[in-house]
């Protein structure tokens, strides 16, 4: 039996334990010596996660609560991204077909709410990209069962303050996968810390709530208080005013377009934002189509060879080459690089030109800039010492974020703006580099954010 069907039969097991007859099931169940083989009883149900499926494995009564407080809920058959918008809360259940990680992260990215339940199906990609991976074991270890039922582990709050757990004792599941790795605000409901089965976060401008268990949101699960309550739970969580849609799609479905771009409101931050997302989708498309098996291993040769390089320069040596900083020196305008077109320099990039990361580092290097001069209300921070700069950081965002400039100031330093020719250099800065100098950025920034939002 399949992990969905071995689901699908526990489910409806545990809705005839709680109802204590076959009877309460209506026509899906005639006897209860039907459940000999359990999938049996699953040949002519409705299909799963379905709205208009009032059935214990539909979706009837989720659209019902969205409704009742006040959302606008629509089940769709297929997702048109041109008809998502960043004030809708996208809602996408056990996906069979696999997702384009690279459109979901662009569409939370953006701005975007997206709620991705998901165990056993097609969603592993996206998954990985929002930096949440899974163990989808058989069986989970948990301190209590629902009715004794070992496919029925509860799940209790591990962050009690969050907003999704207000008023939700505990969550009711049926065989889920446990998320044993997730960033952004971390783990909400789980059987113990780094055992989760829902998290939430923050990519760029928008948010996430990824559920390890899709089946908690089905009419059989929400007659459990806690389940029910972590429902309207979620849905104001993304959209408390009710301004926007709940779009819902399962199973399989199709997919249409790519998510739109970032508004660009003519400010610096618009400007930047919207050109460093299209250069990242377009390098995280690079990846995704370059790590096949013979590149993993290519990869791994490249890293080994790194790490004895940086070892043998690290060796005391009797002569230090000064470095020249050569890869900064401006070209003739006929070699120049144009940092405003993202999509030139994804082609160069795709090209494999070898100065093909010196317009993204400036790009990134603007960026800290513009949230060191939010962060400080300084017009020019980069242009103090490094001491200076590295006290002022401290008094202001406090020792953490000190200590991740420290980390990326020299680099910082290296760089120069975007505003400034960016020519051919004989010794441009590799794609290893650069994504280091991405990471230590995006550090510092969510340090320099996570001071401000602290202050406020």
């Amino acid at each position: 039996m399949t992990p969905r069907a071995r689901r699908a039969a526990a489910i409806l097991l545990g809705w005839i334990a709680a109802t204590g007859s076959a009877g309460a099931q209506g026509d899906d169940v005639d006897d209860v010596d039907d459940l000999d083989d359990p999938a049996a009883a699953l040949i002519d149900a409705p299909a799963d996660y379905d709205v208009g499926n009032a059935d214990w494995n539909g979706l009837s009564a989720f659209a019902r609560l969205a409704a009742g407080a006040g959302y606008r809920f629509e089940a769709r058959a297929g997702l048109d991204w041109s008809d998502v918008t960043a004030a809708d809360t996208l809602v996408l259940l056990y996906p069979v077909t696999p997702l384009d990680a690279t459109d979901i992260a662009a569409f939370v990215r953006g701005g975007g709410r997206l709620v991705l339940a998901d165990d056993f199906g097609g969603a592993a990609r996206a998954l990985a990209r929002l930096g949440v991976a899974i163990d989808r074991a058989e069986s989970v270890a948990a301190p209590r069962y629902y009715a004794d039922l070992p496919f029925a582990p509860i799940a209790a709050p591990l962050d009690p303050t969050h907003p999704l757990a207000a008023g939700v004792d505990e969550l009711v599941t049926n065989h889920p996968a446990v998320i044993v790795q997730a960033r952004g605000d971390g783990e909400i409901f789980g059987f113990e810390p780094g055992r989760a089965v829902v998290v939430a976060g923050t990519l760029g401008y928008g948010r996430y709530v990824v559920l390890s268990d899709p089946s908690v949101l089905i009419n059989a699960m929400l007659r459990h208080p806690g389940n029910f309550r972590f429902a309207l739970n979620l849905l104001r969580y993304f959209d408390p005013d009710r301004s926007g849609r709940v779009v819902v799609l399962a199973g399989e479905f199709s997919v249409r377009g790519r998510p739109p771009t970032l508004v660009d409101d003519g400010s610096l931050r618009g400007a930047v934002d919207a050109r460093l997302r299209d250069v990242n989708n377009a390098l995280e498309e690079l990846n995704d189509w370059t790590l096949h098996p013979g590149a993993v291993r290519a990869i791994a040769v490249g890293v080994a060879l790194a790490v004895a390089l940086i070892a043998a320069a690290a060796l005391p040596s009797r002569r230090r080459i000064a470095l020249d900083g050569a890869w900064l020196r401006a070209q003739p305008a006929d070699s120049a690089i144009d940092a405003s077109d993202p999509h030139a320099i994804a082609a160069r990039a795709d090209a494999g030109a070898a100065d093909a990361w010196l317009a993204p580092a400036a790009l990134i290097r603007d960026t800290v800039e513009w949230a060191l001069r939010r962060a400080l209300d300084l017009p020019h921070p980069l242009g103090l010492r490094d001491g200076e700069l590295l006290a002022a950081v401290e008094a202001a965002c406090g020792s953490a974020a000190r200590d991740r400039l420290a980390g990326v100031l020299p680099a910082l330093r290296t760089v120069p703006p975007a505003s400034a020719p960016l020519g051919r250099a004989r010794k441009p800065p590799q794609r290893g580099a650069v994504d280091d100098f991405d990471a230590r950025a995006a550090a510092l920034i969510e340090a320099l954010e996570s001071a401000s939002r602290d202050r406020r």
